[in-house]
């Protein structure tokens, strides 16, 4: 059996984005959201285990697999979305002490 994937995700300053980092075994994959748009990768070792990261639905799948098994990290867009609602305020509270 493989073992289960950790997903992970840090906001990137003053914008709408996400980096997000799915670790398998000794594979990883980086990849970004905007919003509620996430570039999806896959990654194969020779010994063919599989890491991948995708969407589906309102979530982002982090999937380690090998032909016999699988395990997921799930990660709610609704968590992407406090990010960008965050820089908002941020930002609404910058300009308020501009004035």
């Amino acid at each position: 059996p493989v073992e289960a994937p950790v997903l992970t995700h840090l906001p990137i300053r003053h914008t709408c984005s996400v980096n997000l980092t799915c670790r398998g075994h000794d594979l990883s994959i980086t990849s970004s959201c905007y919003k509620e748009t996430c570039e999806k990768k896959e990654v194969t070792s020779p010994g063919g285990v599989t890491l991948s990261l995708s969407v589906r639905g309102s979530s982002i799948i982090c999937n380690h697999s090998n032909p016999v098994s699988w395990k997921e990290d799930v990660l709610e867009m609704g968590e992407l979305k406090q990010v960008c609602a965050d820089e908002g305020e941020v930002n609404g509270e910058q300009t308020e002490m501009e004035q």
